[in-house]
């Protein structure tokens, strides 16, 4: 039960915290886990605070907490109001009014936020109907003018559209319309950008901190608590950053403070990964290293492509239209190099993953690994690609059988592809090279933290000894000293394993960490390719530039008073 600490008055606060602590119990009967230790935060009105720290530090359950939305059968103590309402005594009514109108939530998923059947314009004022009482007429004006604050172009087609029919940027903006619909007091935003492309990304923060500043009530405009991992990202649309670790704020000041000069060993740690990222145009290693074990520098490149097309045929019977996918692309990988690819949502890289892997068919072009076709069949006759090339998929969790051992997972791609040998030490050995203990693979993969879930999947990819490993957005997910780390692994890997890497990521810092060369997509043609000094830091083709131009950087000198630059969408 909440204990009776009493927050004393705080002049402006809109949000405030004191002596929070949550405990979940042990299933087996043993001590409790404590998520949240003693936490004490105010956020006046109007405020901007950026809660940041490492994955599994307390972030989400925090924000879960404001807005009145905890997972039952937690222990919670301390004392938390938002505006007036105390929400750890709320009833259930005054818990409903919490949401919507003094608080309100933008998630990373839109999917999970939007009914895919209802279009945009009804679920954006659904909530001024059944909260405000608004008409009709006087929702649909709203809706309207919202949509065109957050930088639709035609926000009465956006309106009529429903959620598939719109881009994943397109999609966070509606969903943030929706969040912004009664003037929240306070809007909480928990990773609102992590599974966008940079321009995507991009738009989405210019149309929070444009709905923030326009959609005022009272004269007073929208506080923020943005939950991220990418300091950059906080950086550019908040005026202070509080540090979470293991459940505690160990750091709490503005901006320009913590990024020149952090007091905790932990924003010290994750403020030097995010610096590493930062100069995109910087290769992490010479391009001009040497071949790669077991394959000579004389050898033919492991991936030809040449005219590769892929159309799709959508829309309803009657009004099919063709989409290209893929308008003709041509791309190489020579030994002993790594290649990027980048590009917006949309592009076309997920469907060149899907062609290579042979999982379909391309219209046009033909495809070599290993000097091999490549072409889809049955699983006998593709098992000589499954032996040349693996895949890290973006969502490690989604990729890895709750129901299996580690070992059992890691064991699985030898099992399927009859690899001879003593499969439990080869377990054991990969599980040591991405930094587990091999007791681990006693375990499930839900008792592992997301950082040590990725690493399970590499273990996996490499198990079978693979000549390329395709990482699709391996660290998208991930805080910056666990992105340091994964990349850091994934370069040790390939120089151990004598292994080249095709990387797809929307994170221009990490392909410029781990490549050597690069290949842009847009609309699914290839704009621009070759080494990443070169694209990256004297890009030639408009796409490159903005991609660019729209990643959040982080300032080397912030303004102390207030935030950082936000990089303008395009």
């Amino acid at each position: 039960m909440p204990t009776d600490t009493v927050v004393a008055p705080v002049p402006d606060a809109l949000v405030r915290v004191a002596g929070l602590r949550i405990h979940a119990p042990d299933r087996r009967g043993g001590a409790a886990r404590e998520l949240l230790s003693g936490v004490d935060l105010v956020i006046d009105v109007g405020e901007r605070l950026g809660l940041v720290g490492a994955s599994g530090a307390g972030k989400s359950l925090f924000a879960r907490t404001l807005t009145g939305r905890l997972p039952s059968g937690l222990r919670v103590q301390g004392d938390v109001r938002v505006g007036a309402v105390d929400v750890l005594r709320a009833g259930p009514a005054e818990a409903a009014r919490l949401r919507g109108r003094v608080t309100a939530v933008l998630g990373q998923h839109s999917a999970a936020a939007l009914d895919p059947l209802s279009t945009v314009g009804y679920q954006v004022a659904l909530p001024m109907r059944r909260l405000l009482g608004a008409s009709r007429a006087d929702a649909r004006r709203r809706v309207l003018e919202l949509l065109e604050s957050l930088g639709f172009d035609d926000p009465a087609a956006v309106a009529r559209a429903r959620p598939p029919q719109l881009s994943g940027g397109q999609r966070q903006r509606a969903a943030l319309a929706m969040a912004l619909a009664c003037r929240p007091r306070l809007l909480v935003a928990d990773e609102p950008t992590t599974a966008l492309d940079t321009s995507a990304e991009a738009a989405v923060l210019a149309a929070v901190r444009a709905g923030l500043d326009s959609h005022t009530r009272d004269g007073v405009p929208t506080a923020l608590l943005l939950i991220s991992h990418d300091l950059a990202v906080a950086a550019s649309l908040c005026t202070r950053l509080a540090v979470l670790d293991h459940g505690r704020v160990v750091e709490d000041g503005s901006v320009g403070q913590l990024l020149t000069a952090p007091r905790s060993p932990v924003a010290t740690a994750a403020l030097a990964a995010a610096h590493r990222f930062a100069s995109v145009g910087q290769p992490g290693r010479s391009p001009r290293h040497a071949a790669r074990p077991g394959h000579p520098a004389g050898a033919g490149n492991l991936i030809e492509v040449h005219g590769l097309s892929r159309r799709y045929r959508t829309g309803r019977p009657g009004r099919r239209t063709d989409v290209a996918a893929l308008d003709g692309v041509d791309l190489s990988l020579a030994p002993g190099r790594h290649l990027g690819v980048v590009g917006d949502s949309g592009a076309g890289k997920s469907t060149l993953l899907r062609l290579l892997l042979g999982l379909e068919e391309a219209d046009t072009g033909e495809i070599r690994i290993a000097g091999r076709r490549v072409l889809p069949g049955p699983a006998a006759a593709l098992r000589w690609l499954r032996h040349t090339v693996q895949v890290v998929a973006q969502d490690a969790t989604g990729s890895l059988d709750p129901r299996m051992t580690v070992g059992a997972v890691v064991a699985e791609p030898l099992r399927l592809l009859q690899v001879p040998g003593d499969h439990p030490r080869r377990v054991a050995e990969m599980l040591t090279a991405v930094g587990l203990d091999p007791t681990a693979a006693h375990l499930r993969p839900g008792q592992f933290s997301g950082g040590q879930q990725q690493r399970i999947a590499l273990a996996r990819a490499l198990a079978p000894r693979p000549r390329l490993l395709m990482a699709d957005e391996p660290t998208s997910a991930l805080d910056p000293v666990l992105r340091a780390h994964i990349v850091e692994l994934l370069a040790a890997l390939a120089r151990q394993e004598g292994l080249q890497l095709l990387v797809v990521s929307h994170d221009l810092g990490v392909v410029g960490a781990l490549c050597d060369d690069v290949a842009v997509l847009a609309r699914g043609r290839v704009v621009e390719h070759g080494p990443v000094a070169q694209v990256l830091g004297r890009p030639r083709s408009a796409v490159t530039r903005r991609l660019l131009a729209a990643a959040p950087q982080l300032p080397a000198e912030p303004d102390p008073a207030g935030a950082a630059p936000i990089a303008k969408a395009q």
